[in-house]
């Protein structure tokens, strides 16, 4: 997942890179809420870094 935004965040793309043309191509568009609800099963939040 990639933020996109002119500024602040404020949705998340899920790319995929093509490896014929060599460019990354747009799958799906998340809110930023969403993107956190997908991204839980994948990692858990570093304590530290939300916490410094």
């Amino acid at each position: 997942m990639m933020p996109c935004a002119s500024g602040k965040a404020d949705l998340a793309l899920v790319v995929e890179e093509d490896a014929k043309t060599q460019a990354y191509l747009t799958r799906t568009v998340f809110s930023l809420d969403m993107a956190y609800l997908d991204a839980q099963p994948i990692a858990k939040p570093n304590r530290e870094r939300l916490n410094p």
